[in-house]
C-alpha cells in the first residue's frame, strides 16, 4: 500500500469502502429475514438496510446471534471473505494508530 496505507484515515477510508462494496454484493444473495423494521417500508429499502447490517456486523465480526443467517451458498462464501477483510483491516488500523501515535 505505501504512503497511502500507512495514514489511520486512510485504512478507516478503506474499511469503510470495504463495507459498502460488500453491502452491495449481497443484494442479490437471497434473503436476510428477521430484523424488525418498519412494515411500510418499500421492500427494496429492506432489503438494503438488511445488507447494510449484515456486512457491518460480518466486517466487525461481532457475530449474527439469532438474528439471521445467508439463504445461499454465495452469501455465505462472501459473509467469510468479509470476515477476512475485517480481521485484517482492524489489525493493520490498529497496527497505523499505533505507529501513529508513537512517531
Amino acid at each position: 500500500m505505501g504512503k497511502y496505507g500507512t495514514a489511520p484515515r486512510n485504512v478507516a477510508v478503506s474499511m469503510i469502502v470495504v463495507v459498502v462494496l460488500f453491502s452491495i454484493l449481497y443484494l442479490p444473495c437471497g434473503s436476510l429475514e428477521n430484523i424488525d423494521l418498519p412494515a411500510d417500508l418499500p421492500n427494496w429499502r429492506i432489503r438494503v438496510i438488511n445488507s447494510i447490517y449484515h456486512s457491518i456486523i460480518t466486517f466487525l465480526t461481532i457475530g449474527y446471534g439469532s438474528d439471521f443467517i445467508q439463504q445461499t451458498i454465495w452469501g455465505r462464501v462472501l459473509s467469510g471473505f468479509e470476515g477476512f477483510f475485517g480481521l485484517f483491516l482492524m489489525a493493520y488500523f490498529t497496527v497505523s494508530f499505533a505507529k501513529k501515535v508513537l512517531r
